[in-house]
């Protein structure tokens, strides 16, 4: 009997929540130019081409004031920004031209001297001096600028790094997950439509998985059905 009355009381909180929110997603609609998708409890809502955060509310957090391109949202290269959505407590802007990273409080992570080329989860793909470095989402360093390219390759945790002129894999952390070896490194999909990364030295290819870890050493001239 207690079960049933817990249960019936969760239902209804959940349909009041479930109303609450479409409530407030109607009344943004009507106050805002447009209304973007919620992530971590803030709201992206624009107003005469001018960017701002709401909670799941409605109550305005970071007022208006960021230049909305909504362009922005369309290039598929942005799949390594994910503008104006809030992810590990940060969201990518754009402002003077140029993308900038905020906290929940409006306040910028990095200044001018760093160009942001990247959020990948936590990690921050930063340019400075014609290196890439990796910091995460509060602005702490997680590597030096040492690599020619850092990019992600949008698989598990793991960002492709070049130096010396080889690729090799890093983690969101910073860390190598394996070493800067290879000639070319890329995604694979085999037959069987399972995600794998194809490196090449030389003429020889090996095969890792989406944890960087061996499958077939470099071996082969190529591997096709595996």
């Amino acid at each position: 009997m207690i079960k049933k009355l817990i249960l019936i009381i969760l239902l209804i909180l959940s349909f009041n929540s479930f109303s609450q929110t479409n409530e407030v997603k109607e009344e943004l609609k009507r106050n805002y130019d447009t209304v973007l998708s919620e992530s971590e409890g803030f709201i992206g809502v624009v107003k005469n081409c001018l960017l701002g955060f709401v909670d799941i509310n409605g109550l305005i957090h970071i007022y208006p004031s960021y230049e909305y391109k909504k362009e922005l949202l369309d290039l598929h290269h942005l799949i390594y920004f994910q503008p104006y959505t809030f992810k590990d407590g940060s969201a990518i802007i754009w402002e003077d031209g140029d993308y900038r990273l905020i906290n929940k409080l409006s306040q910028r992570v990095f200044g001018d001297t760093v160009k942001i080329k990247g959020k990948a989860n936590n990690a921050v793909i930063l340019f400075k001096d014609n290196k890439y470095a990796i910091y995460n989402a509060s602005g702490v360093k997680k590597t030096d600028f040492e690599y020619d390219i850092i990019k992600d390759i949008l698989v598990s945790n793991l960002l492709m790094y070049k130096k010396d002129n080889k690729y090799g894999l890093l983690n969101n952390e910073g860390l190598v997950i394996y070493n800067h070896i290879f000639d070319t490194l890329f995604i694979y999909r085999n037959h069987r439509k399972k995600t794998f990364i194809k490196g090449k030295i030389g003429n020889k290819t090996a095969i890792l998985d989406t944890q960087g870890k061996v499958v077939f050493q470099p071996y082969y001239q190529d591997l096709i059905y595996f």
